[in-house]
């Protein structure tokens, strides 16, 4: 089942790789704090819950920017028994328009790894999008997706 959720100001992260950097900088990078929060479905799709005995599932978060050919991968985040897990709070990016995102989350457990779902998105530039929604592409279990960025205040 695919769906299609709107985000509140802009989906996007942007940190540019040494090679990147190197060797084709985009022009125009605006700095962000981002801040990233994923819902999750409160059962599996067989109807089992995530974890034995009516566990809650134990997300982990792998968050990856794209930009032409180049790829950054993020650092990912791990939370215990939640359906809501939030991380990478905080962390500053460089963000312009041409990047995409994807994140991919799991449940985290002692034998087996169970796919969540993923999200992706094309970025835009925030002060460029003005506060409109960005769709975002959800797919499995995950209920609601939530990605802001926050203007970094330059001196």
């Amino acid at each position: 089942m695919r769906r299609y959720v709107a985000v509140v100001v802009v989906v996007a992260l942007g940190i540019l790789t040494p090679a990147l950097r190197a060797s084709a900088q985009p022009t125009g990078l605006t700095r962000y704090t981002l801040s990233l929060t994923i819902e999750i479905m409160r059962t599996k799709a067989d109807g089992r819950s995530w974890d034995p005995d009516g566990g809650l599932p134990d997300p982990r978060l792998f968050a990856t920017i794209f930009f032409g050919k180049m790829r950054t991968d993020l650092e990912s985040c791990y939370q215990t028994d939640t359906f809501t897990a939030t991380c990478l709070t905080g962390l500053e990016i460089d963000v312009n328009e041409g990047m995409s995102l994807a994140v991919t989350v799991q449940d985290k457990d002692w034998v087996d790894d169970d796919d969540i779902g993923t999200v992706s998105v094309q970025l835009r530039d925030p002060i460029r999008a003005r506060g409109r929604w960005v769709p975002m592409r959800i797919t499995g279990r995950i209920k609601s997706a939530v990605i802001a960025l926050t203007p970094v205040e330059r001196p």
